[in-house]
């Protein structure tokens, strides 16, 4: 992913120079058991709506026995670069924002930490949904192999994650970026990534 922010609950993090991801009051490499978890968007979202299922009851569920099962992280892989945004990579109010909106505050509330990797680069489509060219966003446009050279495709990514990052979540009314968080790359990244990521950086 481009990007990564943790949402850290109750302390803040932060990655030393060694790439590790390390909580600030204890200086402790952060160490979380738990999943992936897709239900926002993509091939879970559409499992859901082929059996008439509630998605937020399903993260209700979900939540809950998470936290019976011990579990404290969980990465919330969003296709948000497919799906909750335009082709220029404005984000776009939907289910699929409302829903990761409502599942970061059903997760914070059981004390799960998140890891949020808000661009996927590949296709939201498969593996049942393949013929499907309606999702608006930048990630269809562009498509992988242009995400780290196209400026155009560079300028849509650094919109989005700033919007992305703005949004005010509804359930919690915090920002992701004002959730205590903090940003790090996994592997080079263009400079206009760099700088969007620098901005919320040190909140």
């Amino acid at each position: 992913m481009i990007l990564l922010a943790i949402l850290a609950l109750s302390q803040g993090v932060y990655l030393d120079n060694q790439g590790v991801v390390r909580w600030r009051d204890n200086q402790k490499e952060v160490s979380l058991f738990g999943a992936n978890y897709v239900l926002t968007t993509a091939s879970d979202y559409r499992a859901a709506g082929y059996v008439r299922a509630d998605r937020k009851r399903m993260i209700d569920e979900d939540m809950a026995q998470f936290a019976r099962m011990g579990w404290d992280g969980l990465r919330l892989t969003f296709w948000g670069d497919w799906e909750a945004s335009d082709s220029a990579g404005n984000l776009i109010t939907n289910d699929h924002l409302d829903l990761l909106d409502y599942l970061i505050a059903r997760a914070k509330e059981r004390g799960i930490f998140m890891l949020f990797s808000p661009i996927q680069l590949y296709g939201s489509n498969w593996p049942d949904a393949l013929d499907d060219t309606t999702a608006p966003g930048f990630g269809r446009r562009f498509g992988k192999g242009r995400m780290g050279t196209d400026p155009a495709a560079l300028a849509a990514q650094v919109n989005y994650l700033r919007q992305i990052l703005r949004h005010v979540n509804p359930y919690t009314h915090r920002r992701i970026s004002r959730a205590r968080s903090a940003t790090s790359t996994r592997s080079p990244t263009p400079s206009g990534v760099r700088d969007a990521r620098s901005s919320f950086s040190t909140t």
